[in-house]
């Protein structure tokens, strides 16, 4: 029987299982705790925009080069 009492190979995999959910757990909650950023592709790309923007409200670029930039950054 294994020196487990009759549980034979049941007791090891259970255990192993049972690791296997605390590390999954585990890494949930880091996740859930740290977030992540919803745009993917190009994390700055949101901050670059904002200049642009700041740029165009003090007029120091026109609409059209408004527009080249946000196209540019967006890519």
């Amino acid at each position: 029987m294994g020196g487990y009492y009759g549980m034979g190979i049941i007791m090891p995999v259970l255990g192993t299982i049972s690791v296997i959910f605390v590390i999954v757990f585990i890494y949930f909650i880091f996740e859930a705790l740290l977030g992540h950023d919803s745009s993917h592709g190009n994390p700055s790309s949101g901050a670059a925009e904002d200049i642009v923007k700041e740029r165009l409200a003090k007029g120091e670029i026109t609409d059209e080069e408004y527009l080249r930039l946000i196209e540019k950054i967006r890519g």
